[in-house]
């Protein structure tokens, strides 16, 4: 599919006036060729995850490997990119080593050199088009921590962004909340509230919860995990409480499920991989979740004691151990026979299998 865009200048500030935009059947960018602002033909390459791991632009044939590696073909310049709690902090070009200094947004702001020195400078935009620079820096990981291609786009993941004028270049094809007028827009950036949010995906607008900002994405699986961890504890639950009305060796077969069995991410493979905040939230559901399950069984009612423990053969009424209370025996003995009031030793009670109960509570 081919399209035509049109830019139009505005402040000052143009990156490209005409291109031609193609797109592949995944609705990917996969060429873009430009005259005026940009002049050029670059062409994008993607992997089965939608993730760009080759470029080819301004004479330059670059290859990505994650978000760690990547190579210029042409120059044969290897650059290694180095993250910190999920957080760019250096990269490594050729022998050279320069750290990023980022704003709350993940924009690159600062470069310094390996002692310290200040290399570059770089100031954005409410919406990321550049207001000033001054040093070269080493990366085109700018605002946001997006890589800005030689056609003024940003690179966004799932869409290509252009910040002259702070839209997607293409709709996102999922509408977060369709009683929000602002996902609506579906061309449109974080809502419109760049100096809160980014959108590190291209998919969706972030959420803030409790002053905490997370992605959607990452928001339905916390929820959804949450959910199957009350579901699993209630299932635990449930099979605690039975089997503590069953303590003999010849009980059924309670199963504990595991959390493969209630699995509800294809494969068994687990949630997406999340944020070191998703993270700690989804940490506190499975331990308050936890908590809850050990409270609630705690509380299960327990079977009625009767008023008045009935004789048994060979007992005394009332006797520890007759009745509907288990007791050892040192020989294993069918449940309800007459004949059990042989009593073991007190190292036989610390044996579970001797244990068995007389039918007069079934």
């Amino acid at each position: 599919m081919t399209a035509l865009f049109l830019q139009t200048t505005f402040s000052g500030r143009s990156t490209r006036w005409l291109t031609t935009d193609t797109w592949n059947v995944e609705n990917q960018l996969s060429q873009i060729v430009g005259s005026g602002g940009y002049s050029g033909t670059s062409t994008y390459t993607y992997d089965g995850d939608g993730k760009r791991i080759k470029k080819v632009e301004g004479g330059n044939t670059i290859v990505y490997v994650g978000r760690y590696y990547e190579k210029n073909i042409t120059t044969s310049m290897e650059t290694s990119h180095y993250y910190l709690g999920g957080q760019q902090v250096a990269i490594k070009k050729g022998s050279t080593l320069e750290y990023l200094h980022q704003d709350s947004l993940n924009s690159t702001t600062v470069s310094t050199t390996s002692t310290g020195a200040q290399q570059s400078t770089i100031r954005y935009f409410p919406y990321g088009a550049t207001r000033s620079s001054t040093g070269t820096l080493g990366t085109d990981q700018e605002y946001t921590g997006q890589r800005l291609d030689n056609t003024g786009l940003y690179f966004y993941n799932a869409r290509y962004y252009d910040p002259n004028i702070g839209r997607f270049i293409s709709p996102d094809d999922v509408t977060p909340d369709y009683t929000n007028p602002q996902d609506l827009n579906r061309y449109s950036y974080v809502h419109n509230n760049p100096l809160t949010y980014n959108d590190p995906t291209g998919h969706f607008a972030p959420i803030a919860i409790a002053g905490i900002v997370i992605g959607v994405k990452e928001l339905v699986v916390i929820t959804a995990s949450a959910i199957g961890l009350v579901y699993y504890g209630q299932r635990l639950g449930s099979v605690v409480e039975t089997r503590s009305h069953y303590p003999s060796s010849t009980q059924p077969d309670f199963s504990i499920p595991t959390p493969d069995e209630f699995n509800m991410w294809p494969g068994g493979s687990g949630p997406p991989k999340l944020g070191p905040i998703s993270k700690a939230i989804l940490a506190g559901l499975a331990t308050a979740t936890a908590a809850g399950a050990v409270a609630q069984t705690s509380q299960d009612d327990q079977p009625p004691l009767p008023s008045s423990e009935p004789d048994l053969p060979g007992t005394s009424s009332g006797a520890p151990g007759t009745g509907g209370y288990p007791y050892a025996l040192n020989t294993p003995t069918p449940v309800g026979d007459a004949e059990s009031t042989n009593r073991g030793s007190d190292a036989s009670m610390d044996d579970p299998s001797t244990y068995y109960y007389y039918d007069e509570w079934n």
